[in-house]
């Protein structure tokens, strides 16, 4: 009998058992956890019945012409299929989710949420799967042969086998055991507030070495675990020294962040000459600082001008991320997907993921000046 069958049965007995009244024109169930199981049960219904392409799509004829040719649609694919598959598995778990329910209300008088779904080992995200990420990077697909049939083949048409980027040295390291490694994110990279390091994780199999920052002590713990090399969330940038960074990921952070500017320029010094940024952000933006404001607002304005998500991205591909020093490559719209609890089985928010390359060095005077005149320019198109 599956875990599902097994679930809606419990619903079902607790249903009969608690009985149901007639109350304002219609049945309800008087039992408070048998409301939340069957809620729980038609709200799981509607979340495997609903289209999730809309989650991709956006209005390209609110975009600019440039933006627009930068956008990359993509989809609902495998691993975005595991990881849903997984959270409505996990919501059946009946006595995890009400311990879980539980224990964050305890947890919650002293901890952040971020801590508590540490803690707990729950709540984990999903921003994008390896081949969505290998697209948006710029990467080629990824090879599903051996690399023993890769050499006999070559060897068979008496030629050498070439497979995009792969063709240079530098990009494929000789693992443990002597398999070939491809490297298609690059030498070093920096994941700036990696919670559990589950998003992470995507681009770890193309890289040498992953470094990570976390405010939550929890998160950083579970980050060590995983082999990354754990700096100061603060103090980054002095800790790495000389240390650049072949790509740096700011996934779902600078709405986050008490100074996004700020941060953005110490990336930009911290990158190689020709070093990646990728940023993924909800929007509409609507900034939220956890801890150290009392208003949970952040201290620096980000400058983003706009009410909807096209407008927005306009704004950030064309003026907000120019001024830093950054000249957007791809972008795409995703869902921010996330385990569910007692209530659903997950949820999501709308997010973008832009790629950013590092342009030429920039005067601070001039960046500020360019801003302003660039928020000015807004006003009036307004």
């Amino acid at each position: 009998m599956s875990a599902g069958l097994e679930w809606r049965i419990v619903v079902c007995l607790l249903a009969a058992a608690v009985g149901m009244s007639e109350a304002r024109g219609g049945p309800y169930l008087r039992s408070n956890l048998a409301r939340a199981m069957y809620n729980r049960m038609l709200s799981d219904e509607r979340l495997r019945n609903m289209n999730m392409s809309k989650m991709y799509e956006v209005d390209e004829l609110a975009l600019t012409d440039e933006v627009r040719r930068k956008f990359m649609p993509l989809s609902v694919d495998e691993d975005t299929h595991q990881f849903l598959s997984n959270c409505f598995e996990q919501s059946e778990w009946l006595v995890t989710q009400v311990w879980h329910s539980i224990a964050k209300a305890f947890l919650g008088l002293f901890m952040t949420q971020t801590s508590i779904n540490g803690l707990l080992n729950r709540g984990r995200m999903f921003v994008w799967s390896e081949a969505q990420a290998r697209l948006l990077l710029g990467a080629p697909p990824r090879r599903f042969s051996t690399d023993a049939e890769d050499n006999t083949d070559a060897k068979d048409k008496g030629e050498e086998r070439h497979e995009g980027h792969l063709s240079r040295q530098d990009d494929v390291e000789v693992a443990e055991g002597g398999a070939e490694r491809e490297l298609w994110v690059g030498d070093k990279l920096l994941d700036l507030g990696a919670g559990d390091g589950y998003v992470t994780q995507v681009l770890e199999p193309g890289v040498r070495q992953v470094y990570a920052t976390e405010t939550s002590s929890v998160m950083r713990k579970r980050l060590r675990e995983r082999g990354y090399r754990v700096l100061d969330a603060w103090e980054w940038a002095q800790e790495s020294g000389e240390i650049e960074y072949d790509v740096v990921t700011c996934l779902n952070l600078l709405d986050r962040c008490d100074t996004p500017r700020s941060l953005l320029r110490e990336i930009h010094a911290k990158l190689t000459p020709s070093g990646t940024l990728v940023v993924a952000l909800v929007l509409p933006f609507n900034p939220y600082v956890e801890t150290g404001t009392a208003d949970n607002l952040p201290s620096e304005e980000l400058g983003i001008a706009g009410s909807t998500l096209e407008e927005q991205v306009n704004c950030l591909a064309t003026h907000v991320f120019p001024s830093l020093g950054y000249t957007l490559t791809r972008w795409s719209r995703l869902p921010y997907l996330c385990e569910g609890d007692l209530d659903q089985a997950f949820y999501w928010l709308s997010d973008v993921v832009l790629v950013f390359r590092k342009t030429g060095l920039y005067d601070e005077t001039d960046e500020e000046e360019e801003f302003s005149d660039a928020l000015e320019n807004i006003k009036v198109e307004l």
